[in-house]
């Protein structure tokens, strides 16, 4: 049994969002929240200053992806049909099953549990569909509401 990361990015849909692969067109949606200080507090960079920081973050998603060591859903509301935060699996290690999980949201999304809807969804995708064993999240504990 191995860790599996299909090269067909997968597309996961729930009651109130569509999590799909983050394409450059998506850059003015992320910058729009990647720049917001509080939503960046926890994130461990700072807040993007420029369309150049989220076109950055775009390429990372994409690289953990074709390397095959993680791979970043953007949230999507089936509402607004636009990109209102991400999550996802990165530092995959096969020989152990195991990946760590984050996500990030738009503050104006905070507290209607979207964040939960979509970390719900792919918690199940990865011990489903990807052979995870063991899913880790790094907290800070003054985050309350992670």
């Amino acid at each position: 049994m191995t860790i599996k990361v299909t090269d067909t990015f997968p597309v996961i849909e729930t009651k109130r969002l569509v999590l799909r692969k983050v394409t450059k067109e998506d850059a003015k949606d992320i910058l729009n929240y990647l720049s917001d200080k509080e939503v960046m507090k926890y994130y461990g960079l700072e807040p993007f200053k420029s369309i150049n920081d989220a076109l950055s973050e775009i390429s990372w998603y994409q690289s953990i992806h074709k390397n095959k060591t993680g791979i970043r859903w953007g949230i999507t509301s089936k509402e607004q049909g636009i990109v209102i935060g991400s999550c996802g699996f990165h530092k995959i290690e096969s020989q152990h099953f195991r990946a760590e999980i984050g996500f990030e949201l738009s503050k104006e999304q905070w507290g209607k549990g979207i964040a939960f809807e979509g970390v719900e969804s792919i918690i199940s995708h990865g011990f489903e569909h990807m052979n995870l064993q063991r899913i880790e999240a790094l907290i800070e504990p003054p985050n309350f509401a992670s």
